[in-house]
């Protein structure tokens, strides 16, 4: 019953189940950009300058595509094996699963957590384009 009921969604439904259970990491990733921001123009020291602005805005949106990237990586399987010595270490006594129980587990993992990258993008992407209307307002 269930299966059915998933598969009559639209689009539309989709996309906006997708936003509800993701914002709170879009919002933290925001509020990471912003930090950032807000670091490069305190280190510049000059607030006036929308060069500052656009700066800061290239480096946040930069560095959020970086983390997207390496989540990416991180959940295509690229480091489970220090992710399976470190859990092995913590818990050495009880621990009898190998490495490929190990992976098969996270893939099952994986299958119900997907595209936990794409706020990263999204908001990474917010702010390059940020960073490229104000770049376009300073030449011109």
């Amino acid at each position: 019953m269930e299966n059915t009921e998933q598969e009559k969604l639209t689009a539309r439904q989709k996309i906006g189940r997708f936003f509800a259970r993701r914002w709170l990491a879009m919002l933290i990733s925001f509020v990471i950009g912003l930090v950032v921001m807000v670091i490069y123009n305190v280190a510049r020291g000059n607030w006036i300058l929308l060069i500052n602005y656009c700066n800061g805005a290239f480096i946040a949106g930069f560095s959020l595509l970086l983390i997207a990237m390496l989540t990416i990586v991180s959940d295509s399987g690229g480091f489970y094996i220090f992710s399976y010595f470190f859990a092995r270490k913590k818990d050495e006594q009880n621990h009898v699963e190998d490495f490929y129980e190990y992976q098969e587990r996270r893939k099952q993992n994986r299958e119900q957590h997907r595209f936990t990258w794409l706020p990263f993008v999204i908001v990474g992407g917010f702010f390059l384009l940020f960073s490229l209307i104000s770049l376009l307002i300073v030449t011109l």
